[in-house]
């Protein structure tokens, strides 16, 4: 498999990061963002939560900053993420399985 992405994808994921930035989210979430997009690499139990599309473990999870934070993170999800990358626990699976961008990149 690839380790590193080529331009489609660096691209692709430099407009997530601004998407990011502009979501006002806090900088030590994004390498767990950046994880799961580019590996498929599961995050920790709050950004599961998030990309299951589970109100209750993403509450639950949630530290005090990311409380607050959760419209942000539905905002950001829903017009920033990749397609199929979030959603439900069948694409979080899919997602996972694919390896992200990079598997995505090998297959195409």
């Amino acid at each position: 498999m690839p380790t590193t992405l080529n331009e489609f994808y660096r691209d692709q994921l430099a407009r997530i990061r601004e998407q990011f930035v502009k979501h006002q989210l806090p900088d030590y979430m994004w390498q767990g963002i950046e994880d799961w997009i580019v590996r498929g690499e599961l995050p920790g139990d709050f950004l599961c939560g998030v990309i299951k599309d589970s109100l209750f473990q993403t509450a639950h999870h949630a530290d005090p900053t990311n409380k607050n934070l959760l419209k942000a993170y539905a905002g950001f999800f829903y017009n920033a993420m990749p397609v199929g990358s979030h959603g439900s626990v069948k694409r979080m699976k899919e997602w996972k399985d694919k390896r992200g961008f990079l598997g995505i990149q090998k297959s195409s």
